[in-house]
């Protein structure tokens, strides 16, 4: 490792570092010191940062440390995937200091200490989604935030980045990505800070359709606008804003109270000046310099008016210190309590991010309340019938109907049913997504819906629906309880009901699914009772399924299952020995990989580089000679 690394300054004082054969411009002077003299410089120029290392065996304990730490994470990186394990240390030495900021070659071992932390810490790594349909209801009614922790290539500046993007459930179009955020989480004084790196774009679906819609949100994000700004921040980014304000509040959220913006990256920004500087065309040098020296300007000045922008849009929010941008970064302090904005685009995602539940698998969740409101707020049709045209009784129609009913009028009787329809849909949501066959299930609980009509006594003070609403669900379960293709208890049936209810009911509260355990503790029952009841709602499939047909002989499900508990009697253990020495070589091998092994014929064929009908076709012949054999 050390060697490695006075490689590494060595050539870093020239300004180049060379990885098999290839060469970076990558420039750092390097003084290292012991018992307070010097020991070693590498110092060839003063525009260059100096890394300056006091306490040389400590920084080597650390620097070993996250060497193998970052070799373990495996973070993607095209540059050294493929070469030397010494290539691979030089890479991740070099790239260490490239994202090293200037108090961090002033203090290289807190410097370490920190990129450690940052590939440990797990605060916010978590995919996670939060509802914003009060937000932008003008772009549509199922908007949801994804943020996402993404693990980024070695050579970005911090381990992780979080991903902002607002799709919609009810339109696959929309999907409008905010910008990116390049973050670290470390501790200081035992208590936690997040650094940011970079506020970057990300890449847009430019499909005309997904543009045309990502236009409504565009529109909706200039409300951010809305407020009294500064002069020299109005023209900064706003969905930038948005980004920075969202990471701001789940800081908050995470009791985050700290945060460091780091501004000036010396060694990966003067990479372009070494470059400038390597041409032999003094005006094109020139030229470059000039250009360098203004992307730098503005890349800087662009991050601190958007830091600016957002402190000035919340309360709460205070820089401390503005002279720390000369060394490269700016901090703020959060942990105010009365964190808060006015204006009403910032407020509503920040009390959505703050007072929401937060659901990790929003697919499941979105499946939940679709089959909740999908009759009563779509138009849907079962059985020919127009559930959103359907007519609702008031209890005072039902009461004079089931007067006249009694006297003997069957048109009463039929305006009861079709007016009490609706309460058959609220008992057949229940079962959205776990049987294809809604319209049979729909026809079943009109018959407990007429039965309940029949037989409900209006002496008793009670509603209809209470009376009929059971009778439609016993009705509805116990169809499908007698039509299922294997009979399965109903105490059984009844129990993965249950665990359905419960896990609908979970996911809303709490946003995740849960265990197979937590659900047993609930319910009082074994995880094998859980196992075994969802189970019973699987449709079985025949043996003779096929599964598999290339245009040779059809795979079934059967030729997929093998016994290997099966025993067989003495004698016949002898005879199948002795008729398996009698096969071929290839037809042998084949029969112990298909029966004994318990291989598919497409995996035998795979490895022995034939196809599967000629397995299919050798198998046969195989058998036939071992049945001849046998008996």
């Amino acid at each position: 490792m050390k060697d490695i690394f006075y490689e590494v300054i060595k050539e870093a004082s020239t300004s180049t570092i060379t990885i098999d054969d290839e060469k970076w411009n990558i420039g750092f002077n390097t003084i290292i010191y012991n018992n307070g003299k010097e020991k070693l410089e590498y110092y060839n120029d003063n525009n260059l940062s100096t890394l300056v290392i006091k306490n040389e065996p400590e920084f080597f304990k650390l620097l070993e440390e996250y060497i193998n730490k970052e070799i373990d994470l495996n973070r993607k990186n095209i540059n050294f995937l493929h070469n030397t394990k010494e290539n691979q240390i030089k890479s991740l030495i070099s790239y260490l200091f490239v994202n090293a900021s200037p108090m961090d070659f002033a203090n290289p071992l807190e410097y370490i200490k920190r990129r450690i932390l940052f590939l440990e810490d797990k605060t916010l790594d978590e995919k996670r989604y939060i509802s914003l349909k009060n937000t932008f209801n003008k772009a549509g009614n199922s908007i949801y935030l994804k943020i996402d922790n993404i693990k980024q290539d070695i050579r970005m500046e911090t381990p992780y980045r979080l991903d902002f993007t607002l799709i919609d459930l009810n339109d696959n179009d929309l999907c409008f990505k905010l910008p990116s955020i390049s973050y670290g989480i470390s501790e200081e004084n035992n208590e936690k800070v997040c650094y940011i790196y970079s506020i970057q774009n990300q890449k847009e679906d430019t499909t005309e359709k997904n543009i045309t819609k990502n236009k409504k949100i565009s529109r909706m994000l200039y409300q951010i606008n809305n407020d009294n700004i500064e002069e020299d921040v109005k023209d900064v980014s706003v969905s930038a804003v948005l980004s920075l304000s969202i990471l701001i509040t789940l800081l908050k959220r995470k009791n985050i109270g700290k945060m460091k913006a780091i501004l000036y990256l010396p060694v990966r920004y003067l990479s372009r000046d070494i470059s400038a500087n390597n041409q032999t065309n003094e005006e094109k040098k020139e030229l470059l310099l000039q250009r360098n020296d203004l992307i730098q300007t503005n890349i800087t000045d662009k991050f601190l008016r958007t830091i600016r922008r957002v402190s000035s849009q919340y309360e709460g929010i205070n820089i401390k210190d503005l002279s720390s941008v000369e060394n490269g970064y700016i901090e703020l302090d959060l942990i105010d309590p009365k964190y808060r904005t006015n204006n009403p685009m910032l407020k509503s995602v920040t009390n959505n991010i703050l007072g929401r539940k937060w659901i990790k698998n929003l697919f499941l969740y979105h499946n939940w309340y679709e089959r909740r409101f999908f009759m009563s707020k779509h138009k849907v049709e079962i059985c020919g019938v127009n559930t959103a045209n359907m007519k609702v009784l008031s209890g005072k129609e039902n009461k004079e109907l089931f007067d006249k009913m009694k006297q003997g009028d069957t048109l009463a009787r039929e305006e009861l049913i079709k007016g009490n329809m609706k309460l058959v849909l609220a008992i057949l949501k229940k079962f959205v997504g776990k049987t294809d066959n809604l319209d049979d299930l729909f026809q079943v609980g009109c018959l407990g819906l007429v039965k309940a009509i029949d037989n409900f006594d209006t002496s008793f003070d009670v509603k209809l629906s209470t009376y009929a609403c059971p009778m439609i669900l016993g009705e509805i379960k116990r169809y499908l309880r007698d039509n299922s293709t294997l009979r399965i208890s109903r105490s059984v049936k009844d129990l993965a009901y249950k665990i359905l209810k419960l896990k609908n009911d979970y996911l809303t509260t709490k946003g995740i699914e849960p265990t197979d355990k937590e659900i047993a503790s609930i319910l009082g029952v074994t995880e094998f009772d859980i196992s075994n009841a969802l189970e019973s709602l699987k449709e079985p499939m025949s043996m003779y399924e096929p599964i598999y047909n290339d245009g040779g002989d059809t795979i079934y499900l059967f030729d997929q299952i093998s016994n290997k508990e099966e025993e067989y009697d003495l004698d016949y253990k002898l005879s199948l020995e002795r008729a398996l020495n009698d096969l071929k070589t290839r037809e042998r091998q084949i029969i112990e990989d298909r029966f004994i092994i318990g291989k598919t014929q497409m995996e035998i064929a795979e490895d022995l580089g034939i196809s599967q009908a000629q397995i299919s076709r050798i198998e046969k012949n195989a058998i036939k000679t071992l049945k001849k054999s046998i008996h």
